[in-house]
């Protein structure tokens, strides 16, 4: 399966004014004046990741000034005390690189995904304050209403600011490794099958000349 070199967390954040989140015609969280935050996690994805992210993403400054309206650009959603409404979002990793069909193999596998959703939403809670921070139904068929303020809408990508880079390094080297071994599995197996359709024995792998002393 190719899966996309290291990616990153990625958050679109949009200003609103209202937002909310509906299930099967069931209303599942909502908020007034705030941020709705579509939260899109890679395969490479750490806490480094998650922390970061949720730091950067209640301090973002997208409204004016408290105290003097005319400069923008001078307070976060924590400054308003306004509230935050998180939704996973695994189309924001989407790649179109081979085709016309999106690929989203570059976004975490759902089991993992889920419990670094979870994760993050406690960390937003822990940042800020619990009854601010409201999230929407993972895995679920969503329908996502907003009232864009301004339109007001930032994208914020870890892999770009370097957050984590060492451990997602490290994580493109493992599955490259993986991805090498399955392959060498599955030319064995092959060969092995077709040594015995022929009834003769698969060639023995070769070893290394002996190093001169």
């Amino acid at each position: 399966v190719r899966q996309e070199g290291p990616a990153g967390m990625r958050v679109v954040l949009q200003r609103v004014t209202s937002a909310s989140v509906t299930v099967d015609g069931q209303l599942v969280s909502s908020i007034g004046p705030g941020i709705l935050a579509l939260l899109g996690i890679s395969h490479d994805d750490t806490n480094v990741d998650r922390d970061w992210m949720a730091n950067k993403m209640l301090r973002c400054r997208m409204w004016p000034d408290l105290k003097n309206p005319e400069k923008a650009w001078a307070s976060s959603v924590t400054d308003n005390a306004m509230e935050v409404l998180v939704v996973s979002q695994f189309t924001l990793h989407a790649s179109l690189k081979s085709g016309n069909k999106p690929d989203f193999h570059a976004a975490m596998p759902p089991a993992a995904a889920e419990a670094l959703y979870d994760t993050f939403l406690l960390q937003c809670q822990k940042l800020y304050k619990p009854e601010k921070v409201k999230g929407g139904a993972f895995g679920a068929y969503m329908q996502v209403q907003i009232a864009n303020d301004g339109p007001v809408t930032i994208t914020i990508d870890s892999a770009e600011i370097g957050a984590g880079k060492e451990a997602r390094e490290k994580a493109a080297k493992a599955r490259e490794k993986a991805a090498e071994k399955a392959a060498a599995e599955k030319q064995a197996a092959a060969e092995t099958g077709a040594a015995a359709e022929a009834g003769t024995s698969p060639p023995a792998p070769q070893s290394a000349p002996d190093q001169a002393a």
